[in-house]
């Protein structure tokens, strides 16, 4: 039981345990943009500032990855004359 615990509360060398596990891409990038919102009106104290900079490299980091795994989905890649390119798949 201890191990679980402390395997549940250990943090992930990139951080993504600290998001919320059941975050859509949307959720994600509405906070993200709350985020910079409040860090552009520069009123939050620095110690703030920087656990929201810290939120918003995560969220960016898995928001892109998001976008990237979507994009291998969408698009196969061809090889046609020894050239490659991209099409949507059908």
């Amino acid at each position: 039981m201890a191990k679980k615990a402390a395997a549940k509360n250990a943090a992930k060398a990139d951080g993504t345990d600290a998001l919320p596990a059941d975050f859509s891409y949307e959720q994600s990038l509405t906070r993200l943009d709350a985020i910079v919102r409040q860090l552009e009106r520069g009123e939050a104290p620095l110690a703030d500032s920087l656990r929201l900079f810290d939120e918003g490299q995560l969220l960016m980091r898995q928001c892109q990855q998001w976008l990237d795994t979507a994009r291998l989905r969408v698009n196969e890649v061809i090889e046609q004359n020894g050239q490659f390119s991209e099409r949507p798949i059908d």
